[in-house]
Order: structure tokens, then sequence, then C-alpha cells
């Protein structure tokens, strides 16, 4: 009887998982560890990428992407928060960027691209994710 009764609260746990993940967002890392993330935003970003390139007297970092709609209905899409951080993965440098369409419709993938010149020395690596409602949206400068 105790076997059912944790196999029916883990059965439970996962079918419930989005609304436990809403009421007590730690335990997503805790789905995610099991094979089974949660995703309550309903978007995803997909295939981040960044190039250098050096224009002269100084150098310009591009990050491009995608956002996906995973969602089978029209879905607001946020702005994006990029962090360029050091080694020891502290931020050195972040801006946001405008999502290419304010908009998504059901499983619609937008691409964006975003520049920033002269990024600061000892970028190790590029964090991209959704910004927060809080978070200022930066100025375009250079046609960005």
């Amino acid at each position: 009887m105790a076997v059912l009764l944790i196999l029916g609260c883990a059965t439970a746990a996962v079918a419930a998982r989005g609304s436990i993940v809403k009421a007590a967002p730690s335990t997503a890392r805790i789905f995610a560890a099991i094979g089974l993330p949660v995703n309550l935003r309903g978007l995803a970003l997909d295939k981040v990428r960044t190039n250098t390139f050096d224009l002269g007297d100084r150098k310009v970092l591009v990050v491009e992407g995608a956002i996906v709609n995973l969602r089978g209905l029209t879905m607001e899409a946020p702005n994006l928060r990029i962090a360029l951080r050091d080694a020891d993965k502290r931020e050195l440098y972040v801006w946001t960027a405008p999502a290419p369409k304010s908009r998504l419709g059901p499983d619609e993938r937008v691409a964006f691209r975003t520049r920033l010149a002269a990024p600061p020395d000892g970028v190790s690596d590029v964090l991209v994710k959704f910004a927060l409602a809080g978070d200022k949206l930066a100025p375009l400068k250079d046609g960005s």
C-alpha cells in the first residue's frame, strides 16, 4: 500500500509539475535533473551564437540566435538580457535588447541579432536569457 501511495504521489507531482514550479520556483532544478524540465514562459532561446569582428580600431561583438514559441497559442516575446561574463562567471557587462517581434504566433520562430561595439576585455562567455519586467531596455547604438 505504501508503494502505491508513493507511486501515486510521484505521478501526481509529475503531472502537476508546472503548478509546483510556479508555486516553488526552486523545484524546477529537481524536475530538470530527472529529465522533466519545466518551461513556464512557453518560449525558448535556440542556436545562440556569438562572433567578434575587428573593424580596424575597434572590435564588435555580435550575438544572434532565435526565440521559439513552444506553445500552440500566440505569446508575448520579452526583451533579451545579454551578459558578458569572465572565466569565473562574473558579469562584466550587461545590456538588454528588444525582441525582434512583440508577439510570436503559435509555434513561431524568429531570429534575433544584436551587437556591442568595443566589448570589454576578459570575456569568456555570453549568457542570453529573457529579461525580467524591471530590466531597462538599452538604447540602440550604431544601427543595431
